[in-house]
């Protein structure tokens, strides 16, 4: 049934694939989230622009109306590139989203994730001549499972935290307790939000299960040893974001 499901929201991928989708004078860059991995509370955001100026912008999920989006965020690239659109150099739009309020639980490779969801965001330009136009992409989400927002800091503790690696901009942290619940997360810089910040989320006890997904994307041997975790969940991260991807 996911597999049915994820064939068809990848086939509505396909039909606006381009980062930068236009029909007649609407023009739109959606531009987070795309096939990457969110977690916690982030940035939804892009810009749209149309001659005859934006009447409204909507977000789906999965299919699901979520919200407009709110409009006149300051784009003075947009706005140089496109000078005779109205107001394109107030053209962004953006909302601040919780990822982790989005459903998780897949099955990829023969194992069992419950702390990941693939899903499809999909924006809705609507001008005020009434044409419409839509563009989608695919992401994944990861979340702590006991709560979508944690608002006291005294239910996570790093005591417990077994394995640590770090390397460039990114670093991963084996074992952290949430709510006495056990994980293995992966922190990157993200230029979106200008920090190192989580950007996939495992279950300790079910981080063994990603060796698998890891053997079929390289013919490395497993290396989740405490010396390289960080290696070990950015190549199960790349190998989770490959099943998700719609194929060429």
């Amino acid at each position: 049934m996911q597999s049915t499901f994820r064939k068809a929201l990848f086939a509505a991928v396909l039909l606006s694939v381009s980062l930068c989708a236009q029909a007649g004078d609407i023009r739109i860059n959606f531009e987070s989230p795309n096939n990457n991995f969110y977690t916690g509370i982030g940035t939804l955001r892009g810009w749209a622009i149309s001659s005859v100026g934006i009447n409204r912008v909507e977000l789906y999920i999965d299919s699901q109306f979520v919200s407009l989006l709110p409009q006149g965020g300051i784009r003075l690239d947009v706005g140089n590139a496109f000078p005779s659109f109205p107001n394109s150099q107030n053209s962004g739009f953006a909302i601040a989203f919780n990822y982790a309020s989005l459903a998780t639980g897949t099955t990829v490779g023969g194992s069992f994730f419950s702390t990941i969801g693939f899903h499809l965001a999909t924006v809705r330009v609507v001008d005020n001549d009434g044409t419409v136009v839509e563009v989608s992409n695919p992401f994944a989400n990861s979340r702590f499972l006991t709560d979508a927002y944690i608002p006291d800091s005294s239910r996570v503790n790093f005591d417990s935290v077994s394995d640590f690696g770090v390397e460039g901009s990114s670093y991963a942290i084996g074992g952290m307790l949430v709510d006495g619940v056990s994980y293995d997360v992966l922190h990157e810089w993200v230029s979106e939000s200008q920090q190192a910040q989580p950007t996939m989320i495992l279950l300790t006890s079910e981080s063994q299960n990603a060796i698998t997904i890891q053997q079929k994307s390289s013919t490395a041997q497993p290396v989740k040893q405490s010396n390289n975790l960080l290696e070990f969940l950015r190549t199960v991260k790349k190998a989770l974001l490959a099943s998700n991807s719609p194929s060429p």
